[in-house]
């Protein structure tokens, strides 16, 4: 049984690391140590993307890992290793690098990186991009202790560049704290390329290649396309570090400058407004549904004539009007009276 001694101190990338191979049993002690300690928040995270890894393990099963052993032949030079070539995480922040390090070096590193060796030998990242930049700045700053990484090699005699792009985005979502725009951009082409493949692809075959639910890839696919239409915005919020989808596709619907833009986004990271309210912003500003006025023939006025003389008007007239409106509805009664006819006599003809 591990020793959870001053694991509610270690961040969760630090705890993913070291409950990586840990059973159902060690993860509820965990579980309860945390809870004893007032980190039921910090465990609940840590278990979900847990549980995000072992389905990233279970995607990746299927093309068959070789387990890593301690022997030299699963050690690579970092600089034997090239990157993806449809590398899906693009955006770093040095704060991620830095407890990548701080791990690596507190607790060595755990959890191999995943490559790929194609037949002429040159050997490709699929999964670690994190581990791989920690490991690179952790042999400039100390030297040539930290010039080789754990690796699983993954086997498969051919590797398309569309598999380079689906188990990369998989295993990084799960196992680090992906960017959304690059979540988001990696989503968008995923589709279109797949569509050039099957025209008839649906969002919903879509998302379950990837274990995602429809509502969850269409909104990384939205914004990415909020990315490419509305750049400034998008660089702002990449800024503020906006990890919100649903407060991004509320925004980028406001048809509003984009000062104003972030200027809710600000207001929202204060706690002065929630996602809610700037969605009924939207609901506000939608154009409100135009009353369609029906174009009265002659029929309809003759049959309306009842709404310019009612009962209770025709008793208010004085004696003279009401001679006067008498003579008119008179006047129509024979008209009423002859259409009547007329209309009989052609309906006895047919």
């Amino acid at each position: 049984m591990k020793d959870f001694k001053d694991y509610e101190k270690k961040s969760v990338e630090e705890l993913i690391e070291l409950l990586a191979n840990s059973d159902k049993k060690e993860i509820k002690s965990f579980q309860a140590y945390m809870t004893r300690k007032g980190q039921v928040k910090l465990a609940l995270n840590v278990i979900a993307k847990l549980s995000q890894k072992k389905h990233t393990k279970s995607v990746l099963s299927e093309r068959s890992l070789e387990p890593t052993d301690n022997t030299e032949s699963n050690y690579l030079e970092l600089d034997e290793i090239q990157p993806n070539p449809r590398q899906v995480r693009k955006i770093f922040s040095q704060k991620d690098i830095q407890a990548k390090k701080d791990s690596i070096k507190a607790n060595k590193q755990i959890t191999p990186i995943i490559v790929y060796k194609n037949k002429e030998g040159i050997v490709y990242l699929i999964e670690g991009q994190l581990r791989l930049a920690a490991f690179k700045e952790l042999r400039e700053e100390e030297g040539a202790k930290y010039n080789k990484i754990k690796v699983d090699y993954l086997k498969e005699d051919e590797y398309n560049e569309k598999d380079f792009r689906k188990d990369a985005l998989t295993a990084n979502e799960a196992s680090t704290k992906m960017h959304m725009f690059d979540l988001a951009i990696n989503y968008k082409v995923a589709y279109e390329e797949e569509k050039q493949d099957n025209s008839k692809l649906t969002y919903d075959e879509f998302a379950s290649m990837y274990g995602k639910t429809r509502t969850y890839v269409y909104d990384y696919i939205k914004i990415a396309s909020i990315i490419e239409e509305q750049k400034e915005l998008a660089d702002r919020l990449l800024e503020l570090e906006i990890d919100s989808r649903r407060l991004i596709l509320a925004v980028a619907a406001l048809n509003i400058e984009v000062d104003k833009k972030v200027e809710l986004v600000n207001k929202y990271n204060k706690g002065e407004l929630k996602i809610t309210d700037i969605e009924k912003l939207n609901v506000k500003e939608s154009k409100p549904k135009q009353k369609v006025v029906k174009e009265l023939t002659l029929l309809d006025e003759v049959s309306s004539f009842k709404k310019v003389i009612t009962n209770t008007k025709y008793n208010k007239l004085p004696e003279q009007k009401k001679a006067f409106v008498d003579e008119k509805l008179e006047e129509i009664k024979k008209i009423m009276e002859q259409i009547e006819l007329e209309l009989k006599a052609k309906n006895d003809k047919s």
